[in-house]
């Protein structure tokens, strides 16, 4: 039963973390757009 507990955490873990990092990833791509949109506008000035 142990094993199969562990084994069953440490895949809920690994799946919780890959989920976190790819939210993570699109909060930095839009923040990353946003930022160029912002430089480009303070160009034009």
């Amino acid at each position: 039963m142990e094993i199969t507990f562990e084994e069953s955490a440490f895949s809920a873990c690994t799946l919780f973390l890959y989920l976190s990092s790819l939210i993570l990833m699109k909060i930095l791509m839009n923040t990353l757009k946003k930022a160029k949109a912002m430089t480009l506008v303070l160009k034009k000035k």
